[in-house]
């Protein structure tokens, strides 16, 4: 990603909500600057990646790149509404790149100039409260 792409002054912090009860959770952060957000996912034991929003009347694979570390990543995601969802196995490597980052979370949907901000700060904490169907292996 170029430096001259539109970016976040601050990276965004993680949140955290569960409902035990459902065995579900959510770990996500969103920037401010732009409103877009990356998260995870756990619900009946399945984990997601999150992004959005979507541009709107997104359909099948799109394309999200992200770099973490100085490393980047480009992968296709599949629309649901207005995000994007990596799962099962996708998500696994999505959450195992971004728990490891020791920086910067930089995130870019689809083919626009912007990019949104995320730090790692925090995330394992979160990420190994999540049930352990989906929080298993960190």
């Amino acid at each position: 990603m170029a430096a001259s792409d539109v970016s976040s002054p601050a990276s965004a912090a993680w949140s955290y909500r569960e409902n035990a009860a459902a065995g579900s959770a959510l770990a996500f952060s969103v920037d401010a600057a732009t409103n877009e957000a990356l998260g995870l996912s756990c619900s009946g034991g399945q984990l997601k990646a999150v992004v959005s929003p979507a541009a709107r009347g997104a359909k099948g694979l799109v394309r999200v790149r992200y770099e973490i570390d100085g490393a980047t990543f480009s992968e296709a995601w599949t629309a649901d509404g207005a995000r994007l969802v990596a799962a099962g196995d996708e998500a696994r490597v999505v959450l195992d790149r971004i728990v490891a980052a020791k920086g910067a979370i930089w995130v870019q949907i689809g083919d626009t100039a912007q990019r949104s901000l995320h730090s790692a700060d925090g995330l394992a904490a979160l990420v190994a409260r999540m049930p352990s169907a989906c929080a298993r292996g960190r």
